[in-house]
């Protein structure tokens, strides 16, 4: 008789609170899945002791998930440890689930390369846009290969605390840090930034100093609403960030994006035009105002709690993994 396929294999690379999350939501959804991790890399993104640290991380990750994987799945959170897993493996063994690869169309060189010929080797390639899933398709990946599953969050509230007295913003690449302070100048309220070393010179804005995410967290749910300036609608970023705020019921004002239209709806928040100050400005004059923002927090931690869970997205992507095993 043979026996049962493993659970599930995710390479991550993702924090403690992270993967608490994360098994938070597979025991609620009855789901069982293994990890392996390997420390997060993020905060040195950019930087050559990133580039230095991270392909060997990656590699390593690849390496272990092929020999650990024992009839079961991988599903790769780590995008290039995927990639590398795809370029790695033998045939079509094991089973591999890419998730959410960042494919530029207009990008070259050696690691889109490496990221572009191991997603294709990937048996399925889920992405956490539509966006990316039409990138895909360009670029030439098979239709019944792709499909789009919206990213998750872990509600951290029972209901939304009352709007606070500033504005939040936070992140480390592709902000667009000058259209926002342009915008920021008149507002009623401060606007507060996490993420980047140094901003625009005279800016009507308070940078903050770098904080863990249990404070991020706690910053974000006493502010009145959250900002996610993008420069690049083309590009996937901010779909994390968006999704923290909506867990502790925040609505959110962001760059219409490729990353931003799939999660930020009417109810939860409003989209602005990239590199519209004045745009930018209106939204957040709308949300500084509490009759506002209060109905669109609690529209966020009710998407937090039901089409936007964690517990719906590994539900979601555990099927995708299963279907490869029958």
């Amino acid at each position: 008789m043979s026996r049962p396929p493993q659970s599930s294999l995710w390479l991550v690379d993702w924090s403690d609170s992270e993967d608490d999350d994360f098994r938070h939501a597979w025991r609620a959804a009855s789901i069982e899945a293994r990890v392996l991790r390997t420390r997060p890399l993020g905060a040195t993104v950019g930087t050559r002791r990133h580039r230095l640290r991270s392909w060997p991380s990656y590699f390593g990750l690849a390496a272990r998930g092929l020999r650990r994987a024992d009839g079961g799945v991988l599903v790769a959170w780590q995008p290039l440890a995927g990639a590398l897993a795809g370029l790695l493996r033998h045939g079509r063994r094991p089973p591999l689930v890419l998730l959410n690869p960042l494919l530029d169309l207009h990008a070259e060189g050696f690691v889109h390369g490496l990221a572009v010929r191991g997603a294709r080797r990937a048996d399925r390639v889920v992405f956490f846009s539509r966006g990316g899933c039409a990138a895909a398709r360009t670029l030439g990946f098979a239709h019944s290969r792709t499909s789009f599953v919206p990213l998750g969050v872990r509600a951290r509230a029972d209901r939304p605390n009352d709007p606070g007295a500033y504005l939040l913003a936070a992140g480390r690449e592709g902000r667009d840090w000058h259209t926002l302070a342009q915008a920021a100048a008149g507002l009623p309220l401060e606007v507060w930034v996490l993420g980047p070393s140094s901003l625009p010179r005279s800016a009507p804005l308070r940078l903050l100093p770098p904080v863990d995410r249990l404070r991020f967290l706690e910053l974000l749910a006493g502010a009145a609403a959250f900002v996610v300036p993008l420069v690049d609608p083309s590009r996937t970023a901010g779909q994390l960030a968006v999704l923290d705020a909506m867990s502790v019921g925040r609505a959110v004002v962001a760059t219409r994006a490729q990353g931003t239209v799939d999660y930020v709806s009417d109810d939860t928040g409003i989209l602005v035009p990239p590199g519209d100050a004045h745009a930018l400005h209106a939204a957040l004059e709308c949300v500084c105002a509490p009759s506002v923002t209060g109905p669109m927090g609690e529209a966020a931690l009710a998407a937090a709690r039901g089409p936007l869970s964690l517990e719906r997205f590994v539900r979601d992507v555990d099927d995708v993994a299963r279907s490869l095993l029958s």
